[in-house]
């Protein structure tokens, strides 16, 4: 009964977080939807994103991998179907998960009150449901981590399953690593317990596989001339020196990524309404951590497994690094949430051993009593907060560019030999087809109190082959990622806003010598052009009414005959509208409009592009 009511609660929690969350606010997402593309179309282990195609050179293949039969079977539906698919993926993997806690919990003849608050709390936890329906290996990783620890679980008690459970072992464990890198602790975790025991064979078989999988990815990365990349390197190189990096490390994971994960206090709303109420919250935060210290204790004691070695190597892996948040508690989510629960009934154990050596038997069933009260307070305060995504505020989403305007526009005003430049390198790749790179937005930032070096910011685009730079609020409401730079174009002759929309988005065309654009801008309106001019493309923005009525709108040019040139006009299907024509040969001419617009039409950024005569 506990597992059907924390599958069922599972669920329910997951498609409640659902509808915040949008494909694409991750760029991690973008990226892994890209790979799954490039191998399921036979274009091999590269990244679609970079000119050329180069080998990838951030994450392993092994998610992407997975995902390769969802894009042949569902792929030719459209995209949202595609994301519906891996999505339900995902919840399903989550669900795996619930039920192999379960079974691990079993294992360990735990307790069925203990069991049960294990299962619910995974179940009602913010960061596993949102994982639960997004496009990101974490699901998956977490499903085959868990059957790893219950197959080691299984060898060491039962020699009849032994071989079937050999195989899961051999192959789950480096499939950890080629899903995420991350998982290299549970890999030398689950080879160091084997070896431990003593159980040389499975650990040939474990390190065989591991050979297999991992050496043709990492054979064509260094032929691409990095084995890891550098990623990771530049992350960690941010922190510093080792010990103080460390000490950091752990000090985030105590006062916020363990609390944060389990049982949040932040973004719900749950502050300021009473002074009782306040001091409640602040007691859950600050007891998280111990109370997961504790059960950590009571698990090891009680039954001595593989967790130890995982937990201290992936703790060794994860202290140095800059960023020490909720992401790096998902991947050992089951076991701190086991973990916490353990605590409240290590507690429980030692306030009862207490009042049998003080001799006070009433005081013996108080511990069993005294934890009703925290324990509904604790799953009260997560299932006030069940549709909310672990990254936003209670009644937040994530932004949605893909199908959004401005990726229309992205994809109809970039070339396709052309770069997109964003913060989101692999979302609008994946979105529009054509290249794009960070590396502006990553690298360059404004001095304090001073504006961005634009001629800087110029020649690092058109050395990166740029056609269109965009900024949006893309992962969370109302925080871009670079401001700076939306800045710098905006001060800039040379750089044209030719689209906004949703998500505070501002897509540029750049103008000048090194772009597609080569000759600059004509004029900003319809009506006269400039003595002389030669037209080469027109965009425009048309407002205010719905998509489906601009469908016959097209861009004309007069001649200097008095004459009007229909030009080539093409026309994005979302709301606002992108009209962009250009010539096939430059024409010469003395004005332009836009002839098809329904009534109420509103036109902005119309811009003329070309040179005079």
């Amino acid at each position: 009964m506990p597992l059907l009511v924390a599958v069922v609660v599972g669920v329910v929690h997951a498609l409640l977080v659902a509808p915040h969350y949008a494909v694409g606010s991750f760029d991690d997402d973008g990226h892994y939807l890209s790979m799954a593309h490039a191998l399921a179309s036979g274009k091999g282990y590269v990244d679609t994103s970079a000119p050329g195609a180069p080998t990838e050179g951030v994450y392993p293949p092994g998610y992407a991998a997975v995902l390769v039969p969802l894009v042949w079977l569902f792929g030719h539906f459209g995209a949202g179907v595609l994301d519906d698919a891996i999505r339900g993926l995902s919840l399903l993997a989550f669900c795996g998960s619930i039920v192999v806690l379960d079974a691990l919990l079993r294992r360990r003849a735990t307790p069925l009150a203990v069991r049960g608050a294990v299962l619910l709390l995974f179940a009602l936890n913010p960061l596993g449901a949102t994982f639960a329906t997004e496009v990101m290996p974490e699901s998956v990783f977490l499903f085959v981590f868990l059957l790893v620890l219950y197959g080691l679980s299984v060898i060491d008690d039962d020699p009849q399953s032994r071989r079937r459970w050999s195989v899961v072992v051999a192959l789950g464990a480096p499939y950890l690593l080629i899903a995420k890198w991350a998982g290299l602790p549970m890999l030398l975790g689950v080879c160091g317990w084997l070896l431990w025991r003593r159980n040389r064979r499975l650990l040939l078989w474990v390190l065989g596989a591991t050979v297999l999988m991992v050496a043709p990815v990492l054979l064509s990365r260094l032929g691409a001339g990095a084995v890891i990349g550098d990623r990771y390197t530049s992350d960690y190189g941010h922190s510093g020196p080792l010990i103080p990096a460390a000490w950091s490390g752990l000090r985030n994971y105590i006062s916020f990524a363990v609390p944060q994960s389990l049982v949040p206090t932040q973004g719900a709303f749950l502050y300021g309404h009473a002074g009782v109420l306040d001091v409640a919250l602040d007691a859950v935060r600050v007891t998280a951590a111990p109370l997961v210290m504790l059960g950590m204790w009571r698990w090891w004691r009680q039954r001595l497994d593989a967790t130890p070695l995982i937990v201290v190597l992936y703790l060794a892996e994860t202290l140095p690094y800059p960023f020490i948040n909720e992401r790096r508690i998902i991947l050992v989510l089951p076991l701190a949430v086991a973990w916490y629960v353990f605590g409240w009934w290590q507690t429980g154990s030692l306030l009862r051993l207490a009042a049998t050596r003080l001799r006070v038997r009433r005081l013996s069933s108080v511990p069993a009593y005294g934890a009703v009260l925290p324990a509904l307070f604790v799953v009260g305060l997560l299932v006030d907060q069940m549709p909310r995504d672990y990254l936003l505020r209670l009644g937040q989403s994530t932004p949605h560019a893909e199908g959004s305007g401005y990726v229309a526009a992205l994809r109809t005003l970039t070339p396709p030999a052309w770069s997109i430049s964003t913060a989101y390198r692999w979302t609008f790749a994946g979105f529009t087809g054509r290249p794009a790179t960070n590396v502006v937005h990553f690298t360059l930032y404004c001095p304090p109190g001073q504006p961005m070096d634009i001629p800087a910011v110029r020649r690092q685009l058109a050395s990166l082959h740029v056609a269109t730079v965009v900024d949006a609020d893309v992962k969370w409401p109302g925080v871009m990622d670079n401001g700076c730079v939306l800045d710098a174009l905006s001060a800039s002759s040379w750089a044209v806003p030719v689209y906004t929309g949703t998500d505070r988005a501002t897509v540029f065309a750049l103008t000048g010598p090194g772009t597609p654009r080569p000759d600059g801008s004509l004029a900003t309106a319809t009506g006269p052009l400039p003595s002389g001019a030669v037209v080469r493309e027109v965009s425009a923005e048309v407002t205010q009414v719905p998509a489906a009525a601009v469908a016959r709108a097209v861009i004309e040019v007069r001649r200097s005959d008095g004459t009007w040139q229909t030009l080539p006009t093409a026309r994005s299907s979302v709301r606002p509208v992108l009209l962009d024509a250009r010539a096939v040969v430059p024409a010469d001419a003395t004005a332009v409009r836009i002839v098809g617009l329904p009534r109420g039409a509103v036109l902005l950024h119309v811009v003329v592009f070309g040179h005079r005569a």
